[in-house]
Protein backbone atom coordinates (compact mmCIF):
# COMPACT_ATOMS: atom_id res chain seq x y z
CA UNK A 1 0.00 0.00 0.00
CA UNK A 2 2.85 2.31 0.47
CA UNK A 3 4.86 1.36 -2.61
CA UNK A 4 1.14 2.41 -4.27
CA UNK A 5 0.98 5.85 -2.43
CA UNK A 6 4.48 6.61 -3.12
CA UNK A 7 4.19 5.89 -7.16
CA UNK A 8 0.36 7.72 -7.26
CA UNK A 9 1.34 11.40 -5.19
CA UNK A 10 5.20 11.55 -5.78
CA UNK A 11 6.27 13.49 -8.76
CA UNK A 12 10.05 13.91 -7.42
CA UNK A 13 10.73 9.96 -7.23
CA UNK A 14 11.67 7.96 -10.04
CA UNK A 15 13.64 4.73 -11.00
CA UNK A 16 17.54 4.30 -12.67
CA UNK A 17 19.11 1.50 -13.07
CA UNK A 18 17.02 -0.41 -9.97
CA UNK A 19 17.52 2.10 -7.75
CA UNK A 20 15.21 4.59 -6.25
CA UNK A 21 16.50 8.11 -6.75
CA UNK A 22 15.19 11.52 -5.92
CA UNK A 23 15.24 14.71 -8.24
CA UNK A 24 15.04 18.38 -6.15
CA UNK A 25 15.71 22.03 -7.75
CA UNK A 26 17.69 23.58 -5.65
CA UNK A 27 17.36 27.23 -5.27
CA UNK A 28 19.91 28.42 -7.67
CA UNK A 29 18.11 26.57 -10.21
CA UNK A 30 20.67 23.53 -10.30
CA UNK A 31 18.82 19.97 -10.49
CA UNK A 32 20.28 18.05 -7.34
CA UNK A 33 19.82 13.93 -8.31
CA UNK A 34 20.38 11.52 -4.53
CA UNK A 35 19.74 7.81 -4.27
CA UNK A 36 17.11 7.01 -1.99
CA UNK A 37 17.90 6.34 1.70
CA UNK A 38 15.93 5.07 4.20
CA UNK A 39 15.88 8.62 5.75
CA UNK A 40 14.96 9.84 2.73
CA UNK A 41 11.95 7.55 2.23
CA UNK A 42 10.13 8.13 5.50
CA UNK A 43 9.96 11.57 4.70
CA UNK A 44 8.33 10.88 1.44
CA UNK A 45 5.83 8.58 3.25
CA UNK A 46 4.85 10.80 5.83
CA UNK A 47 3.86 12.79 3.36
CA UNK A 48 1.50 10.63 1.97
CA UNK A 49 -0.56 10.35 5.12
CA UNK A 50 -0.79 7.06 5.75
CA UNK A 51 -1.42 5.94 9.32
CA UNK A 52 1.52 4.47 10.06
CA UNK A 53 3.70 4.72 13.65
CA UNK A 54 7.41 5.45 13.08
CA UNK A 55 8.19 1.99 13.47
CA UNK A 56 5.88 1.33 10.88
CA UNK A 57 7.23 3.93 8.69
CA UNK A 58 10.97 2.24 9.48
CA UNK A 59 10.49 -0.76 8.55
CA UNK A 60 8.07 -0.36 5.65
CA UNK A 61 11.23 2.53 4.25
CA UNK A 62 13.61 -0.62 4.95
CA UNK A 63 11.30 -3.31 3.05
CA UNK A 64 10.56 -1.18 0.27
CA UNK A 65 14.46 -0.28 -0.58
CA UNK A 66 15.63 -4.39 -0.22
CA UNK A 67 12.68 -6.07 -1.48
CA UNK A 68 10.96 -3.84 -4.18
CA UNK A 69 10.53 -3.62 -8.18
CA UNK A 70 10.75 0.11 -8.86
CA UNK A 71 9.34 -0.34 -12.16
CA UNK A 72 5.93 1.46 -11.14
CA UNK A 73 7.82 4.75 -10.76
CA UNK A 74 8.80 6.30 -13.96
CA UNK A 75 12.05 5.40 -16.01
CA UNK A 76 14.87 7.78 -15.77
CA UNK A 77 17.88 7.88 -18.29
CA UNK A 78 19.65 11.53 -17.44
CA UNK A 79 18.52 14.87 -16.77
CA UNK A 80 19.13 18.16 -18.40
CA UNK A 81 19.32 21.82 -17.59
CA UNK A 82 19.70 22.77 -20.91
CA UNK A 83 18.45 21.41 -24.46
CA UNK A 84 18.81 18.24 -25.68
CA UNK A 85 17.53 15.86 -28.64
CA UNK A 86 15.94 12.76 -28.42
CA UNK A 87 16.60 10.00 -31.20
CA UNK A 88 15.16 11.18 -34.08
CA UNK A 89 17.22 14.97 -33.30
CA UNK A 90 13.43 16.57 -31.94
CA UNK A 91 14.17 18.74 -29.54
CA UNK A 92 12.96 17.07 -25.97
CA UNK A 93 9.75 18.88 -24.70
CA UNK A 94 10.00 20.46 -20.81
CA UNK A 95 9.16 18.25 -17.88
CA UNK A 96 9.29 14.14 -18.28
CA UNK A 97 9.57 12.68 -21.62
CA UNK A 98 8.35 9.35 -21.58
CA UNK A 99 9.94 8.43 -25.00
CA UNK A 100 13.25 8.81 -23.69
CA UNK A 101 13.46 8.85 -20.05
CA UNK A 102 14.76 12.27 -20.05
CA UNK A 103 13.59 14.66 -17.37
CA UNK A 104 13.85 18.52 -18.28
CA UNK A 105 14.26 21.34 -16.37
CA UNK A 106 15.15 24.44 -18.30
CA UNK A 107 16.59 27.30 -16.31
CA UNK A 108 15.32 30.37 -16.78
CA UNK A 109 17.67 32.12 -19.17
CA UNK A 110 16.51 29.05 -21.94
CA UNK A 111 12.50 28.91 -20.84
CA UNK A 112 10.81 31.18 -22.71
CA UNK A 113 13.37 31.06 -25.98
CA UNK A 114 12.36 30.05 -29.20
CA UNK A 115 14.40 27.50 -30.68
CA UNK A 116 14.54 27.48 -35.19
CA UNK A 117 14.12 23.95 -35.73
CA UNK A 118 14.19 24.44 -39.25
CA UNK A 119 16.68 27.47 -40.05
CA UNK A 120 18.49 27.94 -43.10
CA UNK A 121 22.00 27.59 -44.25
CA UNK A 122 22.68 31.78 -43.81
CA UNK A 123 20.36 31.16 -40.41
CA UNK A 124 22.89 28.09 -39.15
CA UNK A 125 26.40 30.18 -40.07
CA UNK A 126 24.78 32.90 -37.91
CA UNK A 127 24.43 30.58 -35.40
CA UNK A 128 28.03 28.91 -35.67
CA UNK A 129 29.52 32.73 -35.76
CA UNK A 130 27.69 33.36 -32.20
CA UNK A 131 29.05 29.81 -31.26
CA UNK A 132 32.68 30.34 -32.02
CA UNK A 133 32.30 33.50 -30.25
CA UNK A 134 33.63 32.28 -26.77
CA UNK A 135 36.23 30.47 -27.85
CA UNK A 136 37.96 33.44 -29.88
CA UNK A 137 40.77 34.18 -27.20
CA UNK A 138 41.95 31.33 -26.90
CA UNK A 139 45.41 30.44 -28.27
CA UNK A 140 44.69 27.51 -30.19
CA UNK A 141 47.82 26.01 -32.61
CA UNK A 142 45.16 26.30 -35.60
CA UNK A 143 41.76 26.50 -36.83
CA UNK A 144 41.18 22.70 -36.60
CA UNK A 145 42.07 22.53 -32.75
CA UNK A 146 39.40 25.54 -32.39
CA UNK A 147 37.15 23.41 -34.46
CA UNK A 148 37.26 20.27 -32.10
CA UNK A 149 35.96 22.19 -29.58
CA UNK A 150 33.13 23.29 -30.73
CA UNK A 151 32.50 20.18 -32.42
CA UNK A 152 32.48 18.62 -28.69
CA UNK A 153 29.96 21.16 -27.44
CA UNK A 154 27.59 20.23 -30.33
CA UNK A 155 28.36 16.28 -29.55
CA UNK A 156 27.65 16.71 -26.08
CA UNK A 157 24.35 18.57 -26.85
CA UNK A 158 23.34 15.73 -29.21
CA UNK A 159 24.43 13.11 -27.02
CA UNK A 160 21.22 11.89 -25.86
CA UNK A 161 20.24 11.44 -29.41
CA UNK A 162 23.39 8.62 -30.01
CA UNK A 163 22.77 5.55 -29.12
CA UNK A 164 26.58 4.40 -29.39
CA UNK A 165 30.27 5.46 -28.00
CA UNK A 166 30.51 9.22 -27.77
CA UNK A 167 34.89 10.46 -27.78
CA UNK A 168 35.97 11.50 -24.62
CA UNK A 169 37.76 15.17 -25.31
CA UNK A 170 41.39 15.37 -24.12
CA UNK A 171 42.84 19.14 -23.53
CA UNK A 172 46.41 19.58 -24.07
CA UNK A 173 49.13 22.54 -24.33
CA UNK A 174 52.88 23.29 -23.99
CA UNK A 175 53.16 25.19 -20.80
CA UNK A 176 50.97 25.97 -17.86
CA UNK A 177 48.20 28.55 -17.64
CA UNK A 178 47.64 28.38 -21.39
CA UNK A 179 44.03 27.89 -20.60
CA UNK A 180 43.28 24.01 -20.80
CA UNK A 181 41.10 24.19 -17.59
CA UNK A 182 39.36 27.33 -19.14
CA UNK A 183 38.18 25.53 -21.91
CA UNK A 184 36.75 22.55 -20.59
CA UNK A 185 34.96 25.04 -17.94
CA UNK A 186 33.83 27.53 -21.11
CA UNK A 187 32.50 24.26 -22.77
CA UNK A 188 30.53 23.00 -19.83
CA UNK A 189 28.91 26.35 -19.30
CA UNK A 190 27.68 26.29 -22.46
CA UNK A 191 25.98 22.07 -22.10
CA UNK A 192 25.18 22.25 -18.64
CA UNK A 193 24.69 26.08 -17.73
CA UNK A 194 27.12 25.50 -14.37
CA UNK A 195 30.60 25.55 -13.34
CA UNK A 196 31.93 22.04 -13.54
CA UNK A 197 33.18 19.95 -10.43
CA UNK A 198 36.61 19.51 -11.53
CA UNK A 199 38.17 16.06 -10.36
CA UNK A 200 41.79 16.53 -9.92
CA UNK A 201 43.98 14.06 -10.57
CA UNK A 202 46.11 12.42 -8.27
CA UNK A 203 48.99 9.53 -8.46
CA UNK A 204 46.33 7.59 -6.21
CA UNK A 205 44.71 6.85 -9.60
CA UNK A 206 42.11 4.82 -7.18
CA UNK A 207 41.01 8.23 -5.80
CA UNK A 208 40.11 9.48 -9.44
CA UNK A 209 38.02 6.39 -9.72
CA UNK A 210 36.10 7.33 -6.65
CA UNK A 211 35.99 10.43 -8.20
CA UNK A 212 34.21 9.64 -11.20
CA UNK A 213 31.68 7.00 -9.77
CA UNK A 214 30.63 9.49 -7.12
CA UNK A 215 29.67 12.23 -10.04
CA UNK A 216 27.94 9.02 -12.16
CA UNK A 217 26.10 7.92 -8.65
CA UNK A 218 24.27 11.89 -8.82
CA UNK A 219 23.74 12.16 -12.04
CA UNK A 220 26.66 14.05 -13.90
CA UNK A 221 26.06 14.34 -17.63
CA UNK A 222 30.05 15.47 -18.40
CA UNK A 223 32.57 14.50 -16.07
CA UNK A 224 35.94 16.46 -15.57
CA UNK A 225 39.42 15.04 -15.05
CA UNK A 226 41.61 18.17 -14.49
CA UNK A 227 45.60 17.93 -14.93
CA UNK A 228 45.99 14.78 -15.90
CA UNK A 229 49.89 13.80 -15.76
CA UNK A 230 51.31 10.83 -17.66
CA UNK A 231 49.17 7.89 -18.97
CA UNK A 232 45.57 7.06 -18.75
CA UNK A 233 46.10 4.34 -16.27
CA UNK A 234 42.97 4.22 -14.80
CA UNK A 235 40.43 1.04 -16.01
CA UNK A 236 37.38 3.30 -14.91
CA UNK A 237 38.75 5.57 -17.50
CA UNK A 238 39.58 2.87 -20.44
CA UNK A 239 35.93 1.53 -19.78
CA UNK A 240 34.07 5.18 -20.06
Amino acid sequence: KALDELQARNEFLFHRKGQLVEIKETEDGAIEERPITKALLISHLRRCGLPFTDKDLGHTAIHILHHSDFAGFRNLTSVHTSPVLRPDFSLVPEGYDEATGILYVPKAAVREHHFNTDATASQAKKAYALLRYPFLDFPFVDEADRLNAIAFVLTLVARTAMDYLVPVLAVDANGQSAGKSLVVRTIHWIVAGKEPKMIAFEHNIAEVDKGIKASLVHGANIIVVDNIVGHFRSSVLASL
